[in-house]
């Protein structure tokens, strides 16, 4: 039996915005509102305050030039923890990766002859390794990511410590070095390395459908199973990469300072869960994103930097970047409170009863049976959470057409309690050599699956005309549905 996804089908269009009444609103609409990149305007008022307070030593092109390649190992940690908590992972061992792999590196090199690839190549297998054991306690034995992560980055503290002897580790090739400190424009390899990261992140998460699956695991995670994630696996991929980012960290670290350092890697745990909260208001408000973690990176970096030229004291930037921690997450949680209060002035209406989910399905199950002249039904996931059941079916006039009922012990594959489990809307064909059904699941405003509609055909009868009338016509009626079950009823 094979399954084929036909996602053909049109999405139905979005209802039209209002138009701004005003020049404030249009303002208050725009990418470039203050609202939008608050950052950007505020990363611009530190510029202009130190290029009048110490113009001689911040505007310069050398300390620009030093701060990009200081903060690239800052910018790649702090898109390990965005990818972490894209998909609701509080992952707190990413600096214990960084310091383990940037300790293992060294002394492989040092320690073991090794020559850089192998070394580096054998580094992100551990670091592999680590995530592996990491997304086995998360995923398999439930622990909570924040403990679990808790517990690793100790051992790999007493890791570091037992490789290192709490010594420096020096003596590393020079062609290592060379990996993160060549130049281009001025600005040191590990900054490119880091923006080629971003970039790649970047895609990911927001042109690719994994990206998608880790938002909607990191926004719901039991919403989104029921929907047809598999939350699993992309938690313990998710895992796993964010431990490879951080150990790519740790490589360029040790490669930056030509040292394998035992102490490196928590310092810069603080300053990446700030970047990333910090980030997470901006650009994507609400949502972990790679630019506005790139601005919030350089923009923390930009006022600490000013700040020591200025002859601040050594302590101020873990001062810094604590408040920004803080502010960050208290500007997060208070925007999601702002935009879940209903406005006061809301005028109060009688709602009815809303549909029941037979109401609102039968006239449309009717007209897609008639026009496809096959028999189509309405499931609902079974309270055990196995196969579908049927609540609601419109036969076909015809004779002998019921080929296939939701819940024949000879669908393996049950069609229909795999569309409850889509994220999307869509249709989903199940192929085997008699039947072909074709199955949409019906999805709430918050992107929950409650039913699913379904129609069979006879193999025979479906080609590849067909099959495409029936994957538009079972989404196109699921859609209805929904859009029917979830209008509200006003009298």
């Amino acid at each position: 039996m094979s399954t084929v996804y036909a996602d053909d089908t049109a999405a139905p269009p979005a209802p039209a915005a209002a138009a701004p009444r005003s020049l404030l609103e249009r303002l208050a609409a725009s990418p470039l509102s203050f609202a939008n990149i608050s950052l950007v305007y505020v990363w611009a008022a530190v510029f202009v305050l130190f290029a009048l307070w110490v113009p001689d030593k911040f505007l310069t092109a050398t300390t620009w030039q030093s701060m990009a390649g200081e903060q690239a190992v800052t910018v790649i940690l702090a898109l390990a923890v965005v990818v972490a908590l894209a998909a609701g992972v509080f992952d707190l061992s990413v600096g214990a990766v960084m310091g383990a792999t940037a300790i293992l590196v060294a002394k492989l090199m040092a320690g073991m002859g090794m020559s850089p690839v192998p070394a580096a190549l054998a580094t992100l297998v551990a670091g592999a390794l680590a995530g592996c054991v990491t997304a086995t306690m998360v995923v398999v034995f439930r622990v909570h990511s924040f403990i679990a992560t808790l517990g690793i980055g100790s051992v790999l503290t007493a890791f570091v410590s037992a490789v290192s002897n709490n010594q420096l580790i020096i003596g590393l090739p020079t062609s290592f070095q060379q990996w993160a400190t060549f130049e281009v424009l001025g600005i040191q390899g590990a900054f490119w390395i880091a923006l080629v990261l971003a970039a790649t992140i970047w895609f990911v998460l927001e042109h690719r459908p994994v990206g998608r699956f880790m938002y909607a695991t990191g926004s719901n995670a039991e919403a989104a199973r029921l929907a047809g994630v598999r939350t699993d696996r992309v938690t313990f991929g998710t895992i796993v990469c964010t431990a490879l980012i951080a150990t790519v960290a740790g490589i360029v670290v040790t490669s930056r300072i030509a040292t394998g350092s035992p102490t490196i890697g928590p310092p810069y745990l603080l300053p990446a869960f700030a970047a990333a909260f910090l980030g997470s208001t901006q650009i994507r408000q609400g949502r972990f994103n790679v630019l506005g973690t790139l601005i919030a990176v350089y923009a923390l970096a930009t006022g600490v930097k000013g700040l020591q030229l200025a002859g601040a004291p050594f302590w101020l930037p873990d001062l810094f970047n604590g408040v920004a921690l803080l502010v960050a997450v208290a500007l997060s949680v208070r925007r999601r409170q702002l935009t879940s209060r209903p406005a006061k002035d809301t005028a109060t209406v009688r709602v009815r009863p809303p549909l029941t989910l037979r109401e609102a399905a039968r006239p449309h199950l009717e007209e897609l049976r008639d026009s496809l002249d096959e028999s189509v039904w309405l499931t609902e996931p079974a309270a055990d959470g196995g196969t579908a059941k049927v609540v609601e079916a419109a036969e076909s006039r015809r004779t002998l057409r019921i080929v296939h009922r939701p819940g024949d012990p000879r669908q393996a594959d049950d069609p229909d309690a795999t569309a409850l489990r889509r994220t999307t809307a869509g249709a989903l064909a199940v192929e085997d050599e008699q039947v072909i059904t074709v199955a949409a699941p019906v999805l709430t405003e918050d992107g929950r699956a409650v039913a699913a509609v379904s129609v069979c055909a006879p193999r025979a009868r479906v080609d590849e005309g067909f099959a495409r009338r029936m994957n538009n016509a079972v989404a196109e009626t699921a859609r209805r549905i929904a859009a029917q079950l979830n209008e509200p009823r006003t009298s």
